[in-house]
């Protein structure tokens, strides 16, 4: 298996003010066989849920809600049935003071991705990790974090081995990161920013369908 993120699929959008939910349009068409993965933050309670405009399936991978103002998922549609201009919702029962969204694409998850392990923890203030998960099942697996704070935080650097996929956006107030590892570990999402603030992190790691493990 060979994972890559497809080019210029890294795209951000934010938004607040009693809202339930927020949009991203991916600026390429989306390949039937890829996956694809988000990171969701909401404020203000609520379920969250992913789905798009060509009827994949979507699911909540792994979520955090313990903090009213840090409600955070990581959410993927692990094999993309229906290809073409793709638009993906983020949706939350609640009424939103703010919102925001990062989507990505992958692909190499031959037979589709299924999900391995999680994490995720709340916190105040920098620096800021997920926890570590469990081992994951192989030694080739996507690993997606996602940050949320209570406020602006600035200079967020993703660390870890982690690259910035999408800015952390003071609107939105969120950012997402991506890894790709190539041996079995327990790994975890980490940041440092300027700022003190309550915060949220979370990972999802994704393996190849009947790869190792149960």
């Amino acid at each position: 298996m060979a994972i890559a993120r497809v080019s210029g699929q890294t795209p951000t959008s934010a938004g607040g003010g009693g809202i339930t939910s927020i949009q991203v349009t991916l600026p390429q068409n989306v390949v039937a066989g890829n996956a694809m993965m988000g990171v969701g933050k909401s404020r203000g309670g609520g379920t969250t849920t992913f789905g798009d405009n060509l009827g994949n399936t979507w699911a909540v991978d792994v979520s955090n809600t313990t903090d009213s103002n840090n409600n955070l998922a990581i959410g993927s549609c692990k094999s993309i049935s229906t290809g073409g201009s793709c638009t993906i919702t983020f949706s939350t029962t609640a009424s939103a003071n703010t919102m925001g969204l990062s989507i990505m694409e992958y692909s190499g998850f031959t037979g589709g991705a299924a999900l391995d392990k999680t994490n995720s923890a709340t916190g105040y203030g920098s620096p800021a990790s997920s926890g570590s998960t469990a081992t994951t099942a192989d030694a080739d697996e996507l690993l997606i974090g996602g940050l949320t704070t209570a406020g602006s935080a600035t200079s967020v650097v993703w660390t870890s081995s982690f690259s910035e996929l999408t800015a952390y956006n003071s609107s939105g107030r969120h950012g997402a990161g991506d890894r790709i590892v190539t041996a079995t570990g327990a790994y975890a999402a980490t940041t440092t920013f300027t700022a003190g603030d309550e915060r949220c992190m979370a990972i999802a790691t994704y393996k190849m369908v009947g790869g190792g493990g149960g």
